[in-house]
């Protein structure tokens, strides 16, 4: 009895699962940007959202344009890079670029949001940590696409 092994030539289709999470959470971003983001601790309980602070009641054109690419450019580019990695599957570079942008855009809002913390005088309102949990989620949504990439998926062995 002779045993031959036979590697599957087909490359594995990869699994999605991260991309849509990434997805999911770079639009829960851009949800969270219209929910009260921090609240003042006077009597009439001031709040702001993250989109009026930032964008709301710009003088200028420009000014407007900077605020707005500022907060929702890196969830354009995250969900972008979820959507390629969703339609073209079997594509290598999807999932590092996927965590390259999540990387990018996470760092940068947690170094704000954690700048927040030392401000004082606010309390943090739903808006705040609906933000963070979904630069949380865009993280692990990331690690499952990186997980999961056909690099990462050994070709199947069959005994015949």
């Amino acid at each position: 009895m002779q045993t031959d092994t036979i590697i599957d030539a087909e490359r594995p289709r990869r699994v999605v699962t991260g991309n849509w999470v990434a997805l999911v959470a770079a639009a829960a971003f851009v949800v969270a940007s219209f929910i009260p983001f921090v609240g003042s601790h006077v009597p009439q309980g001031y709040s702001t959202t993250l989109y009026r602070q930032l964008i709301g009641g710009r003088s200028g054109l420009v000014e407007g344009m900077g605020g707005f690419l500022f907060l929702f450019g890196g969830a354009v580019a995250v969900g972008t890079v979820s959507i390629i990695g969703i339609v073209l599957r079997d594509r290598d570079w999807v999932a590092p670029a996927l965590l390259a942008s999540v990387a990018a855009w996470s760092l940068t809002w947690v170094g704000l949001l954690l700048n927040y913390l030392g401000l004082g005088g606010f309390s943090f309102r739903e808006g705040y940590w609906c933000i963070l949990g979904s630069l949380v989620l865009a993280v692990i949504g990331a690690i499952m696409a990186l997980r999961t990439s056909p690099r990462s998926v050994e070709p199947s062995v069959s005994q015949t």
